[in-house]
């Protein structure tokens, strides 16, 4: 559920952010006040709002999540591509008269992935989070066990036995961790200040 949700996010993101910082103008200040609007508004409130209206099944839950992470990606992504725009081989490809669609899929995009790349491993790790939260709360799908179900499960007996709600706790905790850590050393192994 949660490398769907961050993938859907990605995708999502890459496509906004790309053409808002490949064409810039109106299409960019467009783009990026969508994303502010998204990003000023509590992510897990407006989650569980959503999921509470809309219904409680995976795919609610994974397009939901998506729906709420893929501005971060877009910005990130934008910043990347006015890089990547402004180097010697874009300006080449403009000259040898490579249409602009070409430009921006084949040369580009790819270009500006690295450091989405690392977000999208820090992403899973938020996605997972996010999708306890509501398991915690009664908001996931009541036929999917979750680890959160688990956790609000184990509650009333955590004084007769803890480990109900210890052990889903701690395999939220250890996971979310791995793929943090992932990303880091994702973002390390990318960055070109750390290549000597």
């Amino acid at each position: 559920m949660a490398i769907a949700a961050a993938t859907t996010s990605v995708i999502i993101g890459i496509i906004a952010g790309a053409i808002a910082g490949f064409y810039g103008g109106i299409v960019d200040i467009m783009i990026m006040r969508i994303t502010e609007m998204f990003q000023i508004m509590p992510m897990f409130v407006l989650a569980a709002l959503i999921v509470a209206m809309t219904g409680a099944g995976l795919t609610q839950v994974i397009l939901v999540i998506a729906l709420l992470s893929w501005p971060q990606v877009a910005h990130l992504m934008r910043g990347e591509v006015l890089r990547v725009r402004q180097m010697e081989f874009i300006q080449a490809a403009y000259v040898l008269g490579i249409r602009e669609r070409f430009i921006i899929l084949r040369q580009v995009i790819p270009n500006a992935l690295t450091p989405v790349i690392a977000l999208t491993t820090l992403m899973i790790g938020q996605a997972i989070l996010l999708e306890a939260s509501l398991g915690f709360l009664g908001l996931s799908n009541p036929e999917q066990m979750s680890w959160g179900k688990m956790l609000n499960n184990g509650q009333r007996f955590v004084s007769q036995a803890w480990w109900l709600s210890a052990f889903p706790g701690m395999a939220i905790f250890m996971t979310v961790l791995a793929f943090n850590l992932a990303g880091d050393a994702v973002g390390r192994m990318f960055d070109p200040r750390r290549s000597r």
